[in-house]
């Protein structure tokens, strides 16, 4: 028996989704592969109406093969149509320096320490004498005056600043903010200098937003004025209003180690106790009759998506709503709703909305861990099934957390690099002390101004955030409470999923050729690994990274590294965490960190150096950053590495340099610098590499 026929929109969804997402990772189609596309889909669509009755039993599967393609096609059409409209009219195309731009801010500004941060939608550009209509979003920070920290979401405002696109990352394994923004269709940001703004209209945003970012600011406020400070109001504003910005990275750390990080993210967890207090209590109402059953599911839609306009209607919590409003639209309609069909649905909703989600991580984990739960927590709960009521509710808690952390565990690995040894555990009290919080914030905005219950709800709640903070950092600081470092590539997650699904099916059929599928995908996992660690032990690499601060390079051999640059650099641990610590874990370097030694020569391992001069792998480095030279002195190096913009003309370039490979600028040379120097070099003909634009240089010996 064919099992799929049961869920028709399971099967719609998913080659729709991998047609966008294809579009996302392919360069942009242009109009005739649009043409072609839709005509192909066309035609597929028309063949599968109209033929599938005339196949013969024998060739059946074509139906279906070409429905899938026809899916595939669509999805990557859809994509591209919407990319296209993003794109139509976009304000870049129409902006000049002179230009002025109007725009309405779409998120409420946040205070950074030197400007505040958010998100405009461009309307109109203006010059002299013409003004055009145009549209896209862009990220703007706002300079920091009497004006600027009056500006409100809906403000609309008249400015003018210098467009920067944003840039890709200069250094390997850098999280990539542009990617990370363009999927959201921003893909260009502003610095509006104190004075170059000017507010023209107010209250231009959308109506529900404003109320969403006004409740929010009403009900901190509310928090803060009963007492909350410091990680206990950073809790409570991202447990249940989703304000993420107060968690300091402590904090976030603990819960992520611990195995709990979802706690501190309004989502599908949130809006699933929402769904169930809501539910319980209009149960207790007797009314039995047909009317108020449809006015129960209508005021528990209702209530679903106000708490999600109440926390901003963040993507997380949004798609929770949308699952949680399609399960009770089914209820409503008296139909046997299944769940996957439910998943599909509201995530072909989504998709059509907005087609990039398919790309965002949160999207990705939401729907993954809702199946796996659906899926896999019954084959767990059955297992064992506890006579005692208490202990059967915490089994059934377990299986939850295990059947939701197995299904997200290889995508753990790809995105975060880390997993939780103790979710279990971590998860048995964090959601319920969690659903308390929940529970005691909302009695607290229920009472607030009534004296004596809201100091009650007030001192119990501060008592609840403290005794989960507690027990989630005890346990997160336990050892070998979690595995991080842990770095896989796309194909070893799409194969860690097939062992995992294989693995499943041997532990519920004990079929044959099941068991041989799974025993085979661990092999390739296994063997993915081994070569992997053959590529490490014989990587021989030397890395000039891009960095403004200072020169900083990776001297690589095997799993030795030395880590080598200023003191500005070396003993800027946020730095090192951001820029650099990612591809030391990835390659799995164990690096020996050193400031440059300028006064006396230093041997490690096979790195000799005798500043300016550094010897690796029979190659010689020269690290140029003055040019007093004594004359007649001729620097033979393979590699120049320019630092710190020393002063130099053509007649430096060739009575002292005899360069074999390239010239390298590293991050500290600013822009005027290249451009007035790097020409001398090219045209005595040398290589040049530039890091500001062309992103540190990887030489492979």
């Amino acid at each position: 028996m064919n099992h799929w026929h049961k869920y028709p929109l399971v099967r719609i969804v998913l080659p729709f989704a991998l047609g966008i997402f294809i579009a996302i990772y392919l360069p942009a189609a242009d109009d005739t592969i649009l043409y072609t596309t839709a005509s192909t889909v066309f035609l597929l669509v028309f063949f599968s109406i109209f033929f599938h009755k005339k196949i013969s039993f024998g060739s059946r599967h074509i139906f279906g093969v070409t429905t899938i393609l026809a899916l595939v096609l669509s999805g990557f059409l859809w994509q591209n149509i919407f990319n296209k409209y993003q794109k139509q009219d976009h304000f870049s195309d129409f902006y000049g320096p002179d230009n002025l731009m109007k725009g309405v801010l779409i998120h409420q500004p946040e205070d950074k320490a030197n400007s505040y941060k958010s998100v405009l939608h461009i309307n109109g550009v203006y010059t002299d004498s013409t003004s055009k209509k145009v549209k896209g979003k862009i990220l703007a920070y706002l300079g920091k005056d009497s004006l600027s920290g009056e500006l409100r979401y809906g403000d609309e405002v008249l400015f003018n600043g210098y467009l920067n696109p944003i840039e890709a990352p200069k250094n390997p394994e850098v999280f990539d903010y542009k990617s990370y923004m363009s999927l959201r269709n921003i893909y260009f940001q502003v610095y509006i200098p104190p004075g170059a703004i000017k507010r023209v209209g107010t209250e231009q945003g959308n109506v529900l937003k404003a109320f969403s970012v006004e409740s929010r600011k009403y009900l901190s406020s509310v928090l803060s004025d009963y007492g909350l400070r410091g990680d206990d109001y950073a809790l409570a504003t991202a447990l249940v209003l989703g304000y993420d910005r107060y968690l300091d990275d402590d904090l976030r750390k603990a819960y992520s180690g611990a195995g709990a990080m979802h706690v501190l993210c309004v989502s599908g967890l949130h809006v699933g106790i929402m769904y169930v207090v809501i539910s319980f209590l209009l149960n207790l109402i007797p009314f039995k009759k047909r009317w108020f059953h449809v006015l129960k599911i209508l005021m528990i839609l209702g209530l679903i998506w106000l708490y999600a306009l109440i926390t901003g209607m963040e993507p997380a919590v949004t798609r929770a709503s949308t699952m949680f409003s399609f399960v009770a639209l089914g209820k409503l309609f008296r139909r046997k709703s299944r769940i996957y069909n439910t998943l599909a649905a509201s995530a072909l909703l989504m998709l059509i909305i907005q087609p990039n989600q398919v790309a965002f991580v949160g999207f990705q984990m939401s729907f993954l861990a809702v199946t796996g739960i659906v899926w896999l927590q019954p084959k767990i709960y059955n297992r064992w099934r506890p006579s005692n009521w208490l202990i059967d509710k915490v089994w059934g808690l377990i299986a939850v957390s295990i059947a939701a952390q197995l299904i997200l565990f290889p995508l753990l690995i790809y995105y975060f690099h880390k997993v939780s040894l103790i979710f279990v555990v971590t998860n048995i009290i964090a959601i319920p002390l969690a659903t308390l919080i929940i529970y005691n914030t909302l009695a607290l905005f229920a009472f607030a101004g009534v004296a004596i219950i809201s100091e009650v709800f007030a001192s119990s709640l501060v008592y609840l955030i403290k005794g989960l903070n507690t027990s989630v950092t005890f346990f997160s600081n336990l050892p070998g409470a979690y595995l991080d470092s842990l770095w896989i590539s796309l194909p070893q997650m799409f194969v860690f999923y097939l062992a995992l699904v294989t693995m499943v099916f041997c532990l519920l059929y004990s079929e044959r050729r099941v068991i041989i599928s799974a025993l085979l995908f661990l092999v390739i996992i296994f063997g993915s690994f081994i070569e992997k660690q053959h590529r490490v032990l014989r990587q021989e690499k030397f890395i000039l990274y891009h960095v403004r601060e200072g020169l900083a390079m990776d001297f690589i051999k095997g799993k030795e590294n030395l880590f080598l640059g200023d003191s500005t650099v070396v003993q800027d641990n946020k730095l090192i965490k951001y820029t650099f610590r990612n591809l030391w874990e990835k390659h799995h370097l164990e690096t020996t960190t050193l400031q440059m030694p300028r006064e006396r020569p230093v041997r490690y391992s096979q790195i000799a150096i005798n500043y300016p001069f550094i010897s690796f792998k029979g190659e010689t480095f020269t690290v140029l950053e003055k040019t007093d030279l004594p004359e007649g002195l001729v620097i033979s190096t393979d590699y120049l590495i320019i630092t710190g913009s020393p002063w130099i003309d053509e007649a430096i370039i060739n009575s002292h340099f005899n360069i074999g490979e390239a010239v390298l600028f590293d991050g500290t040379n600013p822009a005027w610098y290249i451009r007035k120097i790097k020409p001398l070099f090219e045209k005595a003909g040398y290589r040049c590499h530039v890091t500001s634009q062309s992103g540190a240089f990887v030489h492979t010996f």
